[in-house]
């Protein structure tokens, strides 16, 4: 099972799925008792973000953007999310560089909760996402720096190009926006009374 990694932490399993085949859809039905409609989602992507809270588990759909820097082109990739206290399940097509040294780079938070390790998964996302704004903002300038020049027609597409990249930017934005506000709702019913308040407004503030 080389698309599937597990890794034992004190007091939880995080479940790594780097594929949506057959293989790592099967072994989400066997090893756990997940909604066939959360799994189906892992299966064939429905490419927008949600979160839902079940009597067991939390699911949650993230969306990534992915640049294409030889087409300057954004393509949105979702990672699936099944958060429990006892487990952190993560399912993606492993297209989103941030995720690939995860593993490595969240290994500090070997004592700390399922929560913990997901928001540290949110953390680097979100930090991930800053150059990519910065290469959307560039663009913008190249734009401006043509405009005016007789070459309006050329631009057309261009400029629809970083359109569609500036929304799909701010549709996985919002997306963990309104994650992060719904796991500060809910989060003491599924992991009891730790205090992660400070880091859900920090996350929430990286967002504005």
């Amino acid at each position: 099972m080389n698309n599937i990694s597990k890794t034992e932490f004190n007091k939880f399993t995080w479940h790594n799925l780097t594929a949506n085949n057959e293989e790592e859809i099967r072994y989400l039905r066997d090893n756990f008792q997940f909604a066939p409609e959360h799994v189906n989602d892992c299966a064939t992507p429905p490419l927008r973000p949600k979160i839902e809270f079940t009597d067991n588990y939390i699911f949650v759909v993230l969306l990534f953007p992915v640049y294409n820097r030889k087409t300057g082109l954004i393509t949105p990739r979702e990672i699936d999310v099944f958060l429990h206290k006892d487990y952190l399940v993560t399912s993606h097509t492993n297209e989103v560089a941030a995720l690939k040294d995860l593993p490595k780079k969240l290994a500090r938070l070997a004592t700390a909760s399922a929560l913990t390790l997901f928001l540290g998964l949110l953390e680097e996302l979100l930090l991930s996402l800053y150059p990519m704004l910065n290469h959307v903002a560039w663009d913008i300038d190249t734009l401006d720096s043509q405009l005016f020049t007789g070459q309006e027609r050329e631009l057309i597409h261009k400029i629809l190009a970083t359109k569609k990249n500036i929304v799909d930017i701010r549709k996985s934005m919002q997306g963990y926006h309104n994650v992060i506000m719904e796991i500060s709702r809910h989060y003491r019913d599924y992991f009891g009374n730790i205090k992660l308040d400070a880091k859900l407004n920090e996350l929430e503030s990286r967002l504005k």
